[in-house]
């Protein structure tokens, strides 16, 4: 939902916004899925923030990055 919204919106500002909010989702939720099934480790850290941060680069390029 947050992706189709991003799409639709014309405000670069609140595509931004919506790109690092999905970005950020992925990775809180991906830490906190892990704390609770006890396999929480320092490289699922790098792990959810390595593809966090690929996610925000493909997504903000092809979102925001677009005219």
């Amino acid at each position: 939902i947050l992706l189709v919204t991003a799409y639709l919106v014309s405000d670069r500002f609140l595509k931004s916004l919506l790109v690092v909010g999905i970005a950020a989702v992925y990775f809180v939720f991906g830490i906190i899925h892990h704390l609770e099934e006890k396999n929480f480790e320092a490289k699922v850290v790098w792990e959810y923030l390595a593809i966090s941060l690929l996610s925000f680069v493909v997504l903000f390029s092809l979102l925001v990055g677009r005219i």
